[in-house]
């Protein structure tokens, strides 16, 4: 009698931790694919808080930043042990590049499909090294890979509509939100110098910026920010709130009326959340205008925002309407896993 082959998925991702808003999303993605397949076994750099699905093995690496041979001994050693244990069908990256590299010569020696996720502007020397030891990338829309390949199939983003169910619209707009990091790369000074454009023209409208800088490096651009604009604090309509938990993100966004975005580069996942909760949703960021079918892409941050606030109620709710069909579409999590899982199963969406 044949021996049954078992379907058996890797998977390797930086972290895995609820509480952790940049990394509970790639535990939402692995929760679901576990479904999907007999078993599924998983190297992680951090392991946090995470509920196991029953059918899945799990490896953390314990990455720590800045010890670099220990960190790629680490994960040689347990690539290895894991390969040797196990026969895979097809390998998955998701959220850690650096991981990848290092792994991919191991599964190109063993025969191992290896599909890589990757969704940033940015194009570093270990992209470019990676993309030698596999062809087969996944990212979230067309603009957000930046390398030429031929085997890169955009996929959307994963957002479960579960956790971001839909609000009621407040009319008219007054409190506007972000929720990401305080860095540069967010454009958030160009998004208060904005509002406050905004506000000399008779627009009651306040801001909240959500987040902190992600580490002591980039701080410096929090602690400049918070300086340049004190004045806007103590007027009482600019506010800075700490980072939260992915958990308590909708909290937030429930209480507020926009999103309003100024990151340049790919798509940032917290646009689609905040249009699945029924925030309207205005950015200058072309692969987000891209994703909602915005007509407007080159018009400023300032004029869309104008245009949005003299928008009467109906109009306003035509335009969110709008906004969520095509996240609901693109943009969940269902959706997201449906194309990515029948790549990794036959390698083509």
């Amino acid at each position: 009698m044949a021996i049954k082959k078992v379907d058996h998925l890797l998977v390797i991702n930086y972290a895995l931790d609820s509480n952790q808003p940049i990394f509970a999303t790639s535990g939402n993605w692995i929760c679901e694919l576990a479904k999907k397949h007999e078993k599924i076994t998983i190297i992680t750099g951090h392991l946090g808080e995470f509920e196991r699905p029953t059918n899945a093995d799990i490896y953390s690496i314990n990455w720590i930043e800045g010890q670099n041979f220990r960190n790629i001994f680490r994960t040689v050693v347990v690539g290895l042990k894991v390969i040797k244990k196990n026969k895979f069908s097809v390998a998955f990256t998701h959220m850690a590049l650096i991981q990848a590299l290092i792994l991919s010569p191991l599964f190109k020696i063993h025969k191992i499909r290896h599909v890589i996720w990757y969704a940033h502007a940015s194009n570093p020397i270990s992209l470019k090294v990676a993309k030698i030891f596999t062809s087969e990338f996944v990212t979230s829309t067309p603009g957000s890979f930046p390398l030429k390949s031929a085997k890169v199939t955009p996929i959307g983003q994963g957002i479960d509509p579960s956790k971001f169910s839909r609000k009621i619209l407040n009319y008219p707009i007054k409190n506007l939100i972000h929720v990401g990091r305080l860095e540069k790369s967010k454009n958030i000074d160009l998004i208060i110098e904005t509002v406050a454009q905004v506000r000399q023209q008779g627009f009651p409208i306040t801001f909240t910026q959500v987040g902190n800088a992600s580490s002591e490096s980039v701080s410096g651009y929090e602690f400049e920010c918070k300086n340049k604009f004190a004045t806007y604090i103590q007027e009482g309509w600019l506010n800075f709130k700490p980072t939260l938990s992915h958990e308590k993100i909708p909290e937030v966004l429930r209480k507020s009326d926009l999103f309003i975005h100024a990151f340049q580069g790919s798509l940032d996942k917290t646009t689609v959340e905040a249009v699945l909760m029924g925030l309207p949703l205005i950015s200058i960021n072309h692969e987000v205008n891209n994703f909602f079918a915005d007509q407007f892409d080159n018009a400023s941050l300032t004029e869309r925002l104008l245009s949005i606030l003299t928008l009467d109620e109906s109009s306003l709710r035509d335009y969110v309407q709008a906004q969520e069909v095509l996240a609901i579409k693109n943009g969940t999590l269902n959706a997201l896993i449906a194309k990515l899982d029948q790549i990794l199963i036959s390698g083509s969406a």
